[in-house]
């Protein structure tokens, strides 16, 4: 799940999906303000929502932020050394996530305008009613 409304945000989770899209098709992108991600996020406390990135894995159990990297690697064809990092220094990626994270308003201005209207139209043709905000 993501932040509809960071242009940074939108452009990582459709480069996420092209990956995916070469694997096993397993993501389906939610934005964070739809109908569905409040429902999917009831167990977040509103005020942490917009806050990080969150996936709901195969268990059905909320990972957010630096924690949702290793289960998005597990997903993805060729990303176990991302899971393997994740699980083997958890704190750093924790914090690396938390910088961008942090500072997402500036690292959304690097990411050009055609990329962020490309991701719009991607995340419109992959999502589902209702999963956009």
């Amino acid at each position: 799940m993501y932040d509809a409304d960071c242009g940074f945000c939108r452009w990582s989770v459709v480069q996420l999906l092209a990956w995916d899209a070469k694997g096993r098709a397993t993501l389906a992108p939610v934005a964070i303000q739809s109908p569905r991600g409040q429902e999917l996020l009831a167990g977040v406390a509103p005020e942490l929502r917009l806050k990080t990135a969150h996936v709901v894995g195969p268990d059905g159990v909320v990972h957010s932020g630096g924690d949702a990297v290793a289960v998005v690697g597990r997903l993805l064809r060729g990303g176990l050394p991302v899971t393997l990092v994740a699980r083997l220094v958890p704190w750093l990626v924790r914090s690396g996530y938390g910088v961008i994270a942090s500072n997402r308003v500036t690292v959304s201005k690097a990411v050009p305008t055609a990329a962020k209207r490309r991701a719009d139209a991607e995340l419109a043709r992959r999502s589902a009613p209702g999963t956009t905000a």
